[in-house]
């Protein structure tokens, strides 16, 4: 049964055209994703369902009276406001469910008396569902849902999708979300909207066969034009020999009347099927599909450092750290190798962007080690950006890393950085514009290693998908800290998981390390200790390689015996190791 339906939908600010030609039908109860790219007019599109917009021309149409909620990207409660006030305002008169049901439900039993400007993005999005749910709406318009909510939300979320009694559309860039969530697919873009049936990953296939049909179509197309426009000439050339022809032979036959028109009538037999033939391009012409549009691509292919072998790259034991009185991890012990892809995953506060910066020497554990390769080359890119000197423009800041200035433009034009934008200050830029241009400066940088923050916030589906291509391609090591299930799955080939203050490490795809969360690969205290003196090891070896026994023969005396040292612990560890085997 029909809900509502949209006609020929048109939406202008002034001069500026959000979208046009937008047609679409929903049904009860169903679940549908809009996605299309960055700037669009999505979120305009729910303002204008929810009649927070007016169309600026076509038809909105509910069928019966229909109540709508939505869910916002922003939270639209008062920071001052208390969580349990927030959900008592929600309350409808007589409702059966207490407000302490709601708070427990939602996560928030010991919460209520937090303010709202308190708490984290996660918990504002529970916190606007929880009032949602305790007067669930016959449409719910989610935009953007899963934003600042870590992969147990994300779970969550789909459960509550799933039981919601309404109707609700939604809009994402989570492909794995739009995967387990909807069952059909609107696409909007500058031209229209298009329907698809099924869940995010069909949507996906059915564009590849249409554009690769629509590919095959174009190219017969143009091929059977080539051969008409062919036809056509050898046919008017045809056609003025046979009229010459008959010319000629009427004057020979002289006074001959059945001859002449028996030339005359051959000639004009070549000028009709001239003319069918001209009929034929004209028509094909006419029903000619427009030339499928060639994707502006990215270059997103990184140029990694290109040192190889066999020696790790990083290695930390004992790491704990703790913030303002709360431990986020203890006794992490960790090894990466040349060419791993890491996914870091866990709790939101569970310390992965700290892990990060550990490994990467931007802050010290309170306690335990950590070894990088000395000719390490490590590229990261925070979820903040800080790494941009605000004073520089964007250009300025890629060219000192690149010495191509266009090479530079068109990156930054594939990332949706143009115009006049290159020369804006870094300061006056979105965050979203920032974390393009630092992923802009690691494609054009040169590394062994690339830790990564979050990198698909604020990207596009389309974009997402390149990064993926991207980082694929990319022959060096990856960490990856991220929320996006799409990308863990198609890019990482282990999964670190920062659980209850420990590090479990699970060889494997995503979906593998989720199906036997069980199992993790585990790394022993011995064997991380091991490793710690193999390095050192190592290092001491470097350092006494440069060093001029002659004439610095104390400095020299005092490494060689820190060396036999670790020599002698390293093989007490190997033997024990045997004798427990």
């Amino acid at each position: 049964m029909l809900l509502f339906s949209g006609e020929k939908l048109e939406k202008n600010f002034g001069e500026c055209e959000v979208f046009r030609n937008i047609s679409f039908e929903i049904t009860r109860l169903e679940r549908v994703g809009i996605v299309g790219p960055n700037g669009v007019g999505k979120t305009t599109l729910l303002k204008v369902i929810a009649g927070e917009e007016s169309p600026s021309a076509g038809l909105l149409r509910f069928f019966s009276p229909v109540s709508i909620s939505v869910l916002n990207q922003y939270c639209p409660f008062p920071s001052a406001l208390q969580v349990e006030q927030a959900v008592q305002n929600a309350a409808p008169s007589g409702s059966p469910v207490s407000t302490e049901e709601i708070l427990k439900k939602f996560g928030f039993a010991n919460l209520g008396d937090r303010k709202i400007g308190d708490l984290s993005g996660g918990e504002k999005t529970r916190l606007q569902l929880a009032c949602i749910w305790r007067e669930p709406a016959d449409l719910l318009l989610l935009d953007e849902p899963t934003n600042h909510l870590d992969l147990v939300q994300l779970d969550w979320l789909e459960g509550f999708i799933r039981e919601y009694p309404g109707t609700i559309i939604l809009v994402s860039h989570d492909r794995y979300f739009l995967d387990r969530t909807v069952s059909r697919v609107l696409e909007l873009s500058p031209t229209g909207m298009a329907s698809f049936p099924g869940n995010y990953t069909n949507y996906q296939r059915i564009k590849a066969e249409q554009r690769a049909r629509d590919e095959r179509l174009f190219a017969e197309q143009a091929r059977q034009a080539v051969k008409l426009e062919k036809a056509i000439t050898e046919q008017v050339q045809w056609s003025a020999k046979a009229h010459r022809e008959s010319a000629e032979k009427a004057r020979a036959m002289g006074r001959k009347k059945g001859g002449k028109e028996y030339l005359r009538a051959k000639a004009k037999k070549i000028d009709r099927r001239v003319n069918n033939t001209v009929k034929r391009l004209e028509r094909l012409r006419r029903e000619k599909i427009t030339k499928p549009a060639t994707m502006e691509t990215i270059d997103l292919s990184f140029r990694d450092a290109g040192r190889r072998g066999r020696q790790s790259l990083i290695t930390g034991w004992g790491l704990t750290k703790s913030y303002d009185g709360r431990e986020l991890f203890d006794s992490v012990s960790l090894t990466l190798q040349p060419g791993e892809k890491i996914g870091l995953i866990g709790r939101n506060g569970s310390g992965k962007t700290t892990l990060l910066k550990i490994l990467l020497g931007l802050e010290q554990p309170d306690s335990g080690n950590v070894w990088s390769s000395p000719a390490l080359q490590a590229g990261y890119l925070d979820q903040e950006a800080q790494s941009l000197d605000l004073e520089k423009t964007v250009l300025t800041e890629l060219v000192d890393v690149c010495s191509d200035p266009g090479r530079a433009r068109k990156l930054l034009a594939g990332l949706l950085l143009q115009g006049d934008t290159v020369y804006k200050q870094c300061a006056s830029l979105s965050m979203g514009e920032r974390v393009r241009v630092e992923l802009a400066k690691l494609l054009l940088g040169s590394y062994d290693l690339l830790m990564l923050d979050e990198p698909t916030n604020y990207l596009d589906l389309e974009s997402r998908e390149r990064l993926e291509e991207a980082l694929n391609d990319f022959s060096g090591a990856l960490i990856i800290v991220s929320h996006d299930r799409y990308l863990l799955e198609r890019v990482c080939n282990k999964i670190w998981s920062l659980e209850n203050r420990r590090l479990r490490i699970f060889p494997g795809k995503y979906s593998e390390a989720v199906a036997s969360g069980s199992r993790p690969e585990q790394t022993t205290d011995r064997e991380a200790e091991k490793l710690r003196l193999g390095f050192k090891m190592a290092d001491i070896t470097g350092r006494l390689s440069l060093i001029d026994r002659g004439r610095n023969p104390e400095e020299y005396g005092i490494l060689e015996a820190e060396y036999f040292l670790l020599v002698e612990k390293y093989q007490t560890l190997t033997r024990n190791s045997k004798g427990k085997g």
